[in-house]
């Protein structure tokens, strides 16, 4: 199993826990973490292909980008064992079928594997993700992992993330949200992202992007910002701090090396950059 420098596992509050898993090569990265009798877990594949392992690798799941995966059996454990593939980013959600249970106590009638007829009955689910939900686990991913309010704030998202996977009505209020008027809107942000991070060393400047995707310029940053949670550029330079730190731990390149292959023009701007990212120098992180 290859170590995975872009794993977090953060307690969220009393039986509740969010996992990240994010890879940034095309490299496979396995990853492995318990799963408790008596929990449900929510399993969104926000990028790449994630093969999901069940019994000891006697049966596999292929869930892609945009799905997401309901796991629940009250009567054994189900460890999370996956394969993230190409690129590939998932965001899990592990909580007790008692603390699910009270927060959608009132909605429980409506919520089909929740009613006293299955609540004892196992519930493997693959659904399609909304826009609403693909937007709050980019602002998962993007988020300050420094930030003294980041327990609030992924609470908080964590909350909206589960009331839109029972929200009936979750298309419409997504397509009425000024941003996201229709869903051709939201793939010409994703696209410009996808821009961006491809010619991450050398990347067009806003205006030739926003030509690129068919935006206006106004509209590509509102949205982009609205999507990701942060300006474009910020996106990028973020983006190529985690790209420097797997190029540092790899230890096959030296900083100069490095800064080039990011499209620095001078390695002092790289370890500026670095810094204010992390907090350290990359030779202080190499060190540690």
């Amino acid at each position: 199993m290859k170590k995975n420098e872009n794993f977090d596992k953060s307690m969220i509050e009393n039986e509740m826990i969010l996992l990240k898993y994010q890879s940034l090569t095309e490299d496979s990265i396995f990853l492995k973490d318990e799963g408790p009798t008596g929990y449900i877990q929510f399993h969104f594949v926000n990028d790449g292909i994630s093969k999901f392992s069940f019994n000891k690798n006697s049966y596999q799941l292929e869930i892609k980008k945009g799905n997401y995966l309901t796991l629940y059996n009250p009567e054994r454990e189900l460890p999370i064992d996956i394969e993230i593939i190409n690129k590939g980013s998932v965001i899990s959600i592990v909580i007790s079928i008692s603390r699910f249970h009270n927060l959608l106590s009132s909605e429980s009638s409506n919520i089909k594997f929740l009613d006293n007829e299955n609540i004892n009955k196992k519930h493997y689910k693959e659904d399609k993700m909304s826009i609403g939900m693909q937007t709050v686990l980019n602002q998962i991913f993007n988020y300050n992992k420094k930030s003294t309010t980041k327990k609030l704030f992924l609470k908080s998202k964590l909350y909206e993330l589960i009331s839109q996977i029972f929200d009936s009505n979750n298309e419409v209020s997504i397509d009425q949200c000024p941003v996201f008027i229709n869903s051709e809107y939201f793939k010409k942000i994703r696209l410009a992202k996808e821009i961006l991070i491809s010619n991450f060393s050398s990347p067009p400047t806003l205006e030739k992007l926003s030509d690129e995707v068919g935006l206006s310029l106004k509209k590509l940053k509102i949205g982009f910002k609205e999507v990701y949670g942060k300006p474009a550029y910020q996106y990028l330079i973020d983006h190529k701090m985690e790209i420097a730190k797997n190029m540092i731990t790899n230890g096959k390149l030296n900083i100069n090396e490095i800064s080039d292959e990011l499209g620095y023009n001078n390695a002092s701007h790289f370890i500026s950059s670095f810094k204010k990212k992390f907090g350290i120098t990359p030779k202080s992180f190499l060190n540690s």
